[in-house]
């Protein structure tokens, strides 16, 4: 039986608690192709504090907007490694970096 390939979840973006967000770097080892690139991302995303997650497997690297009064990086790890939840794969995410100030928003990461 042919799998499915991994959808994209969407959220929507609210611009007002973007610019408030703090940019989070991660490294994240394990992921070989796009299809576990977007189950990182729809790990990250689903929780309620991620505004915006770009992953890239190719470069091994998630930029994630968050609301940092609703999560923190280990909670961002944590989804990370629960996003290989099959048995066969295992993610493993470091931080990078963090942006220097919440009115930073993304893109200015430290």
């Amino acid at each position: 039986m042919k799998q499915a390939a991994e959808k994209a979840d969407v959220k929507p973006v609210d611009t007002v608690a973007l610019r408030s967000a703090r940019t989070v770097r991660l490294a994240i080892d394990g992921m070989g192709c796009e299809h576990c690139a977007t189950r990182v991302r729809n790990a990250l995303l689903a929780l309620d504090a991620v505004l915006q997650a770009d992953v890239d497997a190719d470069s091994g690297e998630g930029l994630v907007a968050i609301d940092p009064r609703g999560t923190d990086v280990p909670r961002l790890l944590a989804a990370v490694a629960g996003a290989a939840n099959d048995g066969r794969h295992h993610y493993r995410a470091r931080l990078l970096g963090l942006d220097a100030s919440p009115a930073g928003g993304p893109g200015s990461v430290a």
